[in-house]
């Protein structure tokens, strides 16, 4: 069982100067470990918005696909 977590600005507004719009962090956690990255993604909020989902797959599958 895996379980995916994000938190964004994604824009309009909001962000700060540590965590301008576009951050966004992933977290990617099973029974054993949980791991969070932090990305800065580019573009408008829809951008932002699909650029988080595909991250966040990816970062999913390769993690599946370490535990085998």
């Amino acid at each position: 069982d895996y379980s995916i977590a994000t938190s964004c600005y994604a824009g309009p507004t909001g962000g700060t100067i540590n965590n301008p719009i576009g951050t966004v962090f992933i977290a990617i956690a099973n029974s054993v470990s949980t791991k969070v990255e932090r990305f800065i993604f580019s573009g408008d909020r829809q951008s932002v918005v699909n650029q988080a989902s595909e991250k966040s797959l990816e970062l999913l599958y390769n993690s599946i696909k370490k535990q085998k």
